[in-house]
Parts: C-alpha cells; structure tokens; sequence
C-alpha cells in the first residue's frame, strides 16, 4: 500500500465511517518506515482527540505532507535495496515485487519521472530496471484480466465497460482504438512508463516478459537476490492467441508503435 495519501484518502469515502480503523493501519505504516516520533506523536493526538468530522479534514493534509516526506513514491524495499523497479502491468511485475521482498497486494505503476522529480539524487543512485512484455501479449493479457473484474475494487466499473464487447477483437477495434481505454494503467504504452519524450529509455536494465528466469538474474547478482525462480504462476491467457484476427494485431502494432521499435518486438 504504497501510493500518495490523497489516492488512499479517497477510497474511505466521506463518512468517515472506516476511518478510526483505516488511521491505526496507518500509524502502523509510519512506525514500520521509521517516520521520526514527533511526527507519529501528532499523529497519534489528533487520532486520540478529535472528532470525526474534524479528522475528515485535518488528516488528510497532514498525512499527505508525512507521507511525501517519507518515502513517496519509494517503497520501503527500495529504499532499502536503493533500487527503483518500474513495474508495468501485465509484464511479471507483481512476481517481481514478491521476489524483492514486497506483498503481491496492491497495484501501483509509477512512471520513472514521478521517481525523478521527487529526488533527482536517489533517482541518479539508485539502480533502476523493469520488465516489459510483447505489446500484443500484454494487451490480451490485461483485456482478460480486466474483463473477470481486475481487482476487484475500481475495476469493476472497467470490467462492466469491457463485457460490453465479445471479444477481444471487437473490444480492440470498438474501443482501445477509439483512445477511451488507452489511458487506463494497464493499456497504456509501456513507453509511457520508461522513456522520454525524445524514446530514450531512462532505466539501466529493461528485461523481458518472455526471458524473464534469464533476465532476472541479471536484476538478482545487482542486487545481491538469492532467490531468482521467481516463476511461480504467470497469469495465462483464457483466450486462445488463434483468435485474435489479423486487423487486431495490425491495430496494436499502430497503437504501441514505440513499444515494438524501442524494446524490439
């Protein structure tokens, strides 16, 4: 659960009726990074304290502040391993994060700039890397996905958009194409998360999906991982690949051109 405090604030609603239970998660969550005690001791009064009402307001800004100092937006692992995964959906990333030590809980894709600009020197230190995924692939891969309901949580109002269609080929031609889904996490390009304006890919190790036992031991040795199986149970396609017709596949080589050409698919 490592995302900024106003995406988390926003999920418990306005009634604050989880709220008491959701702060204590929280306190535990700072204490866990280290956050200094007069930090966790401000905290803990206004927890102590106040009225709901007034949590609703005042925690919310406190918390993202905090939070922004901590750590956001490395996890305690990165920092820890003074690594930087990118973690594009649909391409291993969550077998990857477990493999670092994380929980496969959650989902957060951040773009190597948003690394960046929060501290251009732990993003020039840091060891920086991804995993990136055949672009037909992956867009099946996260069309099936998203079409059994994702998450759970705020995917469910994708899937119903989703189920709308089919197949894959007509939720490609009817949909992706149109540029209203493309946007999603999980269908944007994974150019988009990796390089710049100009293409240029701004990590020092780009593996892939398809070599990912290989890859990742080069990920492994860096950063001194013993574990390097980290294959145990890639989500497979329902569909079979026959079904995706012509037309599809020549729609995805347009809408992720640059993945092709710069990750050499």
């Amino acid at each position: 659960m490592y995302c900024a405090g106003a995406h988390v604030w926003s999920s418990w609603g306005s009634n604050g009726r989880y709220l008491k239970h959701d702060f204590l998660e929280y306190i535990f969550i700072y204490t866990r990074q280290k956050t200094p005690w007069y930090n966790f001791n401000s905290l803990l009064k206004i927890f102590l304290t106040a009225t709901t009402n007034q949590m609703i307001k005042i925690l919310p800004q406190k918390l993202n502040r905090l939070y922004q100092r901590a750590c956001y937006p490395f996890s305690p692992t990165e920092l820890k391993r003074k690594a930087i995964f990118i973690h594009i959906p649909k391409a291993a990333g969550t077998s990857v994060r477990v493999a670092l030590g994380e929980s496969a809980r959650g989902r957060l894709h951040i773009p190597w700039w948003v690394y960046e600009q929060a501290s251009p020197r732990k993003f020039k230190e840091f060891y920086k890397f991804a995993f990136v995924r055949n672009p037909l692939d992956r867009t099946f891969s996260g069309y099936n996905y998203l079409k059994t309901g994702g998450n759970q949580m705020e995917d469910l109002v994708v899937s119903q958009q989703i189920k709308k269609y089919s197949c894959f080929n007509e939720f490609v031609e009817a949909e992706l194409i149109s540029g209203k889904m493309i946007y999603h996490p999980i269908f944007r390009t994974q150019t988009c998360y990796l390089c710049n304006w100009k293409g240029e890919i701004k990590v020092d190790f780009v593996g892939k999906f398809e070599n990912i036992d290989f890859d990742f031991k080069a990920v492994a040795a860096q950063l001194k991982i013993t574990n390097t199986n980290i294959l145990q149970k890639l989500n497979q396609s329902k569909e079979a690949k026959e079904t995706v017709e012509e037309n599809t596949k020549k729609i995805i080589r347009e809408l992720y051109k640059d993945d092709y050409d710069i990750f050499g698919y």
